[in-house]
């Protein structure tokens, strides 16, 4: 299982994670993102974040979230299924459903974005 984690060191720059692999589903303390799914815009360079060593492009409110939360200096280990799940790779995607369960009965709470008119909202609940 992978999670990422924001980097607070890079305020007003290009939004940077590091990708943590968990063996086997081990114990830790992340927060798993629930959010309604957009299209990442591969040719648009304001929704992509650096992973570890490559760019990747975001859904725009997964981005804002991510913005939101390295400006605010929260640091989280998370676990976003377009950053946690190798969207390149058809077997990793093809045992999402599976992988979801997993992560969502071994995580210690939930981070719920909504997108609204005014930005984006997050509630958050202890699992």
């Amino acid at each position: 299982m992978r999670i990422s984690e924001p980097d607070t060191s890079g305020l007003n720059g290009i939004i940077r994670c590091t990708t943590r692999i968990m063996p086997d589903y081990q114990k830790c303390d992340y927060a798993a993102v629930s959010y309604a799914w957009g299209s990442p815009i591969a040719n648009d360079k304001r929704y992509k974040i650096k992973l570890d060593d490559r760019l990747v492009p975001l859904p725009k409110n997964i981005w804002r979230f991510l913005g939101q939360t390295r400006d605010a200096g929260r640091i989280d280990w998370l676990w976003i299924d377009i950053l946690s799940i190798d969207q390149d790779n058809p077997w990793e995607r093809s045992h999402d459903h599976n992988t979801t369960d997993r992560v969502l009965l071994q995580t210690s709470r939930t981070i719920d974005i909504q997108t609204r008119r005014s930005g984006l909202s997050t509630k958050e609940r202890s699992t």
